[in-house]
């Protein structure tokens, strides 16, 4: 409960500077008449990426699966503290009578962690000289991931839920899902026929289904790939960080923290 005060608390503070920026530049456009506020262009960015993916402390990852038929999987490994997970972003935003609407996706990695992000968001273009700030609030949905190795097939096939994967072994992940908003300014500076864009927020996300995803081939010819979902409390599974079982309600993935983008726009 604490926890969850706190990143409320944290959110609302942020939203509160995005809205007080807004109120803000709804002001400035009644002053100012500059064609980057008042017309209609339309843009596609990419660039790095920094984001929120949190891993407590060092954690010590216990997981032990069985199949069908009764092949076991083993993995036991340290998962090292993180805050965030660099990667890529890739984007599309329109400026129209001062507003801006964006549609983006990006993904971050590291060694066995991965996470993937989806955002619609909706903002207000403040002109300050020549570099246009748009603080903004962003929704979406995503996943991270952290790959826990392959299990080797020894037998004709391995077996999920009557799925049968024919190939030489069966990837086995964790994943969580999750759905956040994220406050956020963008500085927009001009170039020649171009731009940089440099972005900060601070994401508050909800993590939602926790699984064990096993992907792998369903025929003889390795050609044809199929996956299975178990839930983390499966019968099967047995998992357990710092020797205390998980189940369901526990969050080995965090997703709150700084979000920090450096992109390129193309045709400005």
């Amino acid at each position: 409960m604490k926890k969850m005060q706190s990143q409320i608390s944290t959110f609302l503070k942020v939203f509160t500077i995005a809205c007080l920026l807004f109120q803000f530049g709804q002001a400035s456009a009644q002053e100012e008449d500059n064609s980057l506020a008042r017309g209609e262009k339309g843009f596609f960015y990419f660039g790095v990426t920094a984001e929120p993916f949190v891993i407590k402390k060092n954690q010590d990852l216990l997981f032990i699966t069985k199949d069908d038929t009764n092949d076991l999987f083993f993995f036991n490994d340290v998962l090292d503290e993180t805050e965030r997970l660099l990667g890529a972003n890739f984007g599309f935003e329109k400026f129209g009578a001062g507003y801006a609407i964006s549609l983006e996706s990006s993904l971050g990695w590291k060694k066995k962690f991965f996470t993937y992000n989806v955002n619609v968001g909706l903002g207000k273009v403040i002109n300050v000289g020549n570099i246009a700030v748009v603080p903004k609030v962003l929704v979406g949905f995503g996943s991270g991931n952290i790959e826990l190795g392959h299990m080797d097939n020894w037998d004709l096939y391995i077996e999920f839920d009557e799925i049968q994967f024919y190939g030489d072994s069966v990837e086995v992940k964790l994943k969580t899902q999750m759905f956040h908003a994220t406050p956020q300014i963008d500085f927009i500076f001009p170039l020649k026929k171009a731009a940089l864009r440099l972005s900060v927020g601070y994401r508050v996300g909800l993590a939602g289904k926790k699984r064990i995803k096993y992907t792998g081939y369903k025929n003889e010819d390795n050609t044809e790939e199929d996956k299975v979902h178990r839930p983390l409390d499966h019968e099967n599974h047995n998992i357990s960080i710092n020797d205390s079982k998980v189940d369901k309600k526990t969050d080995i993935i965090g997703f709150n923290g700084l979000k920090a983008q450096l992109s390129y726009i193309h045709n400005f």
